[in-house]
């Protein structure tokens, strides 16, 4: 199992995985910066995005 850290910057919150800062997501919240790593490093965590409520262009871009 891995732990997700969140660190208080000056005008944000990092989220990170303990041991492995190279994966990591940023946001105006602590929730914000979670769902930035969890969706930035999807197949780290084993999970897919299945984002049905975007158009087929918008999953290309």
């Amino acid at each position: 199992m891995s732990t997700i850290v969140v660190d208080k910057r000056p005008d944000d919150y990092i989220a990170y995985l303990d041991g492995r800062k190279e994966v990591w997501g940023c946001g105006a919240s602590a929730y914000e910066a979670i769902g930035n790593l969890v969706n930035g490093h999807a197949h780290i965590f084993g999970v897919t995005m299945d984002r049905r409520y975007m158009t087929e262009q918008q999953k290309r871009t």
